[in-house]
């Protein structure tokens, strides 16, 4: 694949250096996890209204604490 076509694709600068090449594909990624966190979230947010939590059965299934108190 040539240059021209990683560079046009991915968005980077032509001329730019291998390792900023590199740079930016990790800029590239990072900006797609955002995106999918923040559509996650919109998601959520529009999935109506919250379940109660129920802190009796969540705490069942833990084990116990073994640190010793101060």
């Amino acid at each position: 694949m040539a240059d021209e076509d990683r560079s046009s694709r991915s968005g980077a600068p032509d001329g730019i250096g291998e390792e900023a090449r590199a740079g930016w594909r990790v800029l590239d990624e990072q900006r797609a996890r955002i995106d999918a966190l923040r559509k996650a979230l919109l998601a959520d947010e529009k999935g109506g209204d919250p379940a109660q939590f129920d802190f009796e059965s969540f705490f069942a299934g833990k084990p116990a604490d073994d640190t010793p108190s101060s």
